[in-house]
């Protein structure tokens, strides 16, 4: 074995042993196990009936939004009545506009493209 090849292994024996204790305190977390016990179809048809009418009741409620195209996969609050989201993004729009105007911004959809 030659001085250069020894040296090599030296240095990665040392990197090895230097990152072994950084290894062993893995912070993250185990992922979790499967159920054991095998549900019957019966168990299976409550337990979505159970989700469904929870899931309705919510609906009912207004705490959730109706699921669909274009909708989140989980369920969120929605946040005020369809007329005053409607309202904030026109003010929105209203305020990018008065912006792009004054040429504080660029319009939106522009930031790759340079003005000659």
């Amino acid at each position: 074995m030659n001085a250069k090849m020894l040296w090599a292994t030296m240095a990665a024996l040392a990197v090895t042993f230097a990152a072994a204790p950084a290894r062993a305190d893995d912070p993250t977390p185990e992922p979790k196990k499967a159920a054991t016990a095998k549900l019957t179809p019966a168990e299976k048809e409550a337990a979505r009936a159970k989700r469904k009418a929870e899931t309705a009741d919510a609906k009912a409620k207004g705490d959730v939004t109706k699921a669909g195209e274009g909708a989140p996969n989980t369920p969120y609050k929605a946040s005020g009545t369809h007329d005053s989201r409607s309202a904030e993004r026109k003010e929105k729009r209203k305020e990018v506009a008065a912006d792009v105007k004054a040429g504080n911004t660029m319009k939106p959809g522009e930031a790759a493209d340079v003005k000659k």
